[in-house]
């Protein structure tokens, strides 16, 4: 009896480890897979599919600025990307934004920047 119990727990514990590296292996897969560049005027987005689309700042609308730090880009009147302000490219890219005359909404104060 004390056989069984001991494989049953030492099945449990295999199964456990098993699930939690599959998970950290998927969340670095994600987090690698992800990313924005900023290019003087161009932005190159790559989603988690590893698929690249590229934008030009005179082709966005607007830019809402959150309150949670969180970037959200239109372009003709549709969502198309959002990113966390905090990332490496953040800062970088509302500062461009700023620089090619790009609607920024801030959403902290309720006002338009242009």
């Amino acid at each position: 009896m004390e056989g069984v119990i001991r494989n049953m727990i030492v099945t449990t514990i295999i199964i456990l480890i098993m699930g939690s590296l599959k998970f950290v292996f998927a969340t670095a897969f994600f987090v690698m897979s992800w990313r924005i560049t900023v290019d003087k005027d161009t932005i190159y987005y790559r989603n988690y599919f590893f698929i690249t689309k590229q934008y030009k700042f005179s082709d966005l609308d607007k830019v809402i600025e959150k309150k949670n730090h969180n970037i959200i880009v239109y372009r003709e009147g549709k969502r198309i990307f959002s990113i966390d302000f905090t990332l490496e490219n953040g800062p970088y890219f509302l500062h461009q934004a700023r620089v090619y005359n790009v609607n920024i909404v801030n959403d902290k104060r309720d006002t338009l920047y242009k």
